[in-house]
């Protein structure tokens, strides 16, 4: 269980850089609307894991 745990946060974590990076290392908006719902997309459905394994329905 902490693995699944330790993997998502790290998921979370990854995904926070990357958004971290787009708002302060592309001013200009190199990387496209689809590369950032693709990463939201993934922090999304990682953060409804994290949420069920606590007993929540989401």
């Amino acid at each position: 269980m902490k693995d699944i745990n330790k993997n998502i946060q790290s998921c979370i974590d990854d995904y926070n850089k990357k958004m971290t990076s787009l708002v302060y290392d592309d001013p200009v908006g190199v990387l496209s609307q689809q590369e950032y719902e693709k990463y939201e997309k993934i922090y999304l459905e990682k953060r409804r894991e994290k949420l069920r394994s606590h007993g929540l329905h989401v």
